[in-house]
């Protein structure tokens, strides 16, 4: 007998959505934090995430390889609706210091990396983000923003094009 995937365990065991939160707490956490840069607003969008999650969780049709996506999904959301209502106070992508090392994290010029991205989509900017920040493979993009990989791959390569126009020389390890 065939053990139930952990998103239909955890659609019947509040419990187990535990183990959901444990898996992909950094990962939204990170998405908020490369946006934000304010620890008290990432904790609180992060929490109302998976405090939506849990809610809608009976709503969720798909398998264990779907469920971030749609994380990603309600994240994006819960990270509009509260830019919409502290306008007076815009979130931003904004460059986190401890990343500096990561070889796809590196801007030779000295400019603001969130004034630079904040020249792109906000589709753009996730990819970028996804992509080079969190390092993820461009199969998972294409879930996480719901396009084909050629699709996904063209944003990208758009994205990167502005930027290399705005003058990133050398990309962002393309």
């Amino acid at each position: 007998m065939q053990q139930p995937s952990l998103v239909e365990s955890a659609k019947r065991d509040p419990e187990a959505f535990g183990q959901l939160f444990d898996r992909y707490f950094d990962l939204i956490y990170r998405f908020f934090w490369y946006r934000c840069k304010d620890r008290t607003l990432t904790e609180d969008l992060t929490s109302e995430t998976f405090y939506k999650a849990l809610r809608q969780l009976h709503r969720f049709e798909g398998s264990d390889d779907d469920f971030l996506p749609w994380l990603y999904t309600i994240a994006r959301n819960t990270l509009v609706d509260r830019t919409r209502k502290r306008t007076e106070e815009p979130v931003e992508i904004l460059e986190n210091d401890h990343h500096a090392d990561n070889p796809y994290y590196h801007v030779e010029l000295r400019l603001d990396l969130g004034l630079l991205l904040s020249e792109l989509s906000e589709q753009q900017r996730q990819v970028v983000q996804l992509r080079f920040i969190e390092d993820m493979p461009v199969k998972e993009i294409a879930n996480v923003i719901g396009k084909s990989e050629s699709a996904t791959k063209s944003i990208l390569y758009r994205a990167l094009k502005q930027l290399k126009e705005s003058g990133v020389k050398g990309g962002l390890g393309s």
